[in-house]
């Protein structure tokens, strides 16, 4: 339903070392997500992405990563605050928690989004800002993708792709 990589270039000539980016696509859903209301889905997945300082920049962990999104359809905020990303680069660990009143579905383009607070986690860093953007996969939403970006308030950035199953 839905894939993801990275790409990279090193056309730029004042780039010392290729720009890793990532990407994440699949078959849109047909599905008109507003005959869900009432229903949620839960969604289980992975992350792909960088974790980058003012002098470094570390991957994620994929294989530890941790992907929850619950969806709550027809709900005034659809993602269910119990919903988030979890990762470790560099061996600091971050905790990306959907924002408790802040998410919408759009039914049209078969997207959503949500701002991220600091997770339950106790050990992961602080966050001082963020966002979950994704797209619905499959015939019937059998898959999310999209992707995240957070700062801490010691100012490292992630970024980075997430894809997920029900």
């Amino acid at each position: 339903y839905v894939s993801w990589g990275y790409w990279s270039s090193n056309e730029l000539q004042s780039t010392v070392a290729p720009i890793i980016n990532m990407w994440v696509g699949g078959v849109l859903t047909t599905l008109d997500l507003t005959t869900l209301n009432g229903t949620s889905y839960t969604f289980n997945g992975k992350v792909i992405g960088t974790v980058s300082t003012e002098s470094s920049s570390h991957l994620i962990n994929t294989a530890s990563s941790d992907v929850k999104l619950i969806f709550d359809f027809g709900s005034a905020y659809p993602l269910n605050s119990s919903s988030y990303i979890r990762f470790t680069a560099n061996n600091v660990q971050w905790d990306l928690a959907a924002a408790n009143g802040s998410s919408f579905i759009d039914n049209q383009a078969k997207s959503f989004y949500t701002p991220v607070s600091t997770g339950s986690s106790p050990s992961a860093v602080s966050l001082f800002s963020g966002e979950i953007k994704g797209k619905f996969f499959g015939s019937s939403a059998q898959a999310v993708g999209g992707t995240f970006q957070a700062t801490s308030t010691d100012d490292q950035k992630a970024i980075g792709a997430f894809k997920a199953v029900r």
